[in-house]
């Protein structure tokens, strides 16, 4: 039995010496034609002008946004004591002053992780407290109930979201508490 295992271990050496390189699987994936590199030199760069495309799309629907909502809130309706509530009328400004710092417009998205995800519209300027009594409107509990944290940090209600720096699309967890 000894000899008859030793003759198939020599018989299976010999097998594997009469192998070509050509055959062997190892050679055939290291070795790589020139044009096989070339088309996956294209196909990166290709794949960095859609990446570069989609970025710049990006931006700009941003920067629309942001026209959109500096436009919409420099359009409020003026107030008028003599019109009646239900004619009122748009009286656009005569002049617009230029010297009024602009204020960008952010939307931040809350979720509660209990099924609530709400999103809200605020200023950079605004104070975390300000942005709780948005947020208690949409979701009907009141602003002092609300906790807003990211992690372990809690925001406190007299600090601005600019000091924070949150910024468009930020993601807070809304505590009840």
């Amino acid at each position: 039995s000894t000899q008859s295992t030793g003759r198939s271990q020599v018989a299976a050496m010999s097998s594997r010496d009469d192998r070509s390189d050509d055959e062997s699987p190892r050679r055939r994936n290291r070795s790589r034609s020139p044009e096989s590199r070339e088309s996956k030199e294209a196909r990166r760069a290709e794949r960095r002008a859609r990446r570069a495309a989609k970025l710049a799309r990006k931006e700009a629907r941003t920067a629309q946004r942001s026209a959109l909502s500096v436009a919409a809130a420099s359009k409020k309706p003026a107030a008028s004591n003599t019109a009646s509530s239900s004619t009122r009328s748009y009286a656009p400004p005569t002049q617009v002053s230029h010297d009024a710092p602009v204020v960008a417009m952010i939307e931040v998205v809350c979720n509660d992780r209990l099924g609530k995800k709400v999103r809200v519209k605020a200023n950079v300027d605004d104070t975390i407290g300000d942005l709780k009594k948005i947020i208690a409107a949409q979701v009907g509990t009141r602003p002092d109930k609300i906790r807003l944290q990211k992690w372990t940090r809690v925001f406190k209600d007299h600090i601005t979201l600019d000091d924070y720096e949150v910024h468009d699309g930020f993601n807070f967890e809304l505590y009840y508490g």
